[in-house]
């Protein structure tokens, strides 16, 4: 259990170590805590040697430490759900909306919470998206819709069929929503 007196360089050392801590103090000192633990990460160097694969596994592996170091500062939720600390924000629709019907006291990672705060402001404001002149309401565990450079990639590219298209979890949604180019053939070909 810790609290308001955590420093971030012990926070950071502990996390390292692989050691979980129980926040027990002011909710925005907690918030402070993770920004400082997210700096103490940093972005890293990139790595430029290796090929493709190397380099994809390499960020992958950054990501996953991130993720580990990032979720072992956790908070109490109380049945509503609620989180009992100072300062606390209201969190039951957020809650309700990523993790359903809370019954009894749980804790979950302050980094898992922050992201279902911000889903909820996603899907309650909408994130407007460039390739679709309009806005979308993401549902929490769907990825933010920021990059929009594959999107135009997508509508782009020449489908074998105009009539029969299946849409296979394409998160939140913004590739089924975005018109597509109307398939050509390759030049020289017979469209087979």
């Amino acid at each position: 259990m810790v609290s308001d007196s955590l420093t971030a360089n012990e926070a950071y050392r502990m996390a390292s170590q692989g050691i979980a801590m129980l926040w027990h103090g002011d909710f925005h000192n907690g918030r402070q805590i993770l920004n400082a633990l997210d700096r103490r990460i940093g972005a890293g160097k990139k790595e430029t040697a290796g090929t493709p694969a190397e380099r994809f596994y390499r960020h992958r592996q950054s990501c996953s430490h991130r993720a580990r170091i990032l979720g072992l500062l956790l908070i109490p939720l109380d049945p509503g759900p609620v989180v009992p600390l100072r300062r606390a924000p209201d969190i039951r629709e957020a809650a309700a909306e990523a993790y359903g019907d809370v019954g009894e006291s749980s804790i979950v990672s302050l980094h898992e919470l922050v992201g279902a705060i911000g889903a909820h402001e996603w899907r309650r404001n909408g994130v407007y998206v460039d390739a679709l002149q309009g806005r979308i309401h993401p549902h929490y565990g769907t990825f933010f819709p920021t990059r929009s450079e594959y999107v135009d990639l997508v509508a782009a590219a020449a489908l074998p069929s105009d009539t029969l298209a299946f849409d296979v979890g394409t998160g939140t949604g913004v590739l089924a929503r975005r018109p597509r180019a109307p398939w050509r053939p390759p030049r020289g070909g017979d469209g087979q």
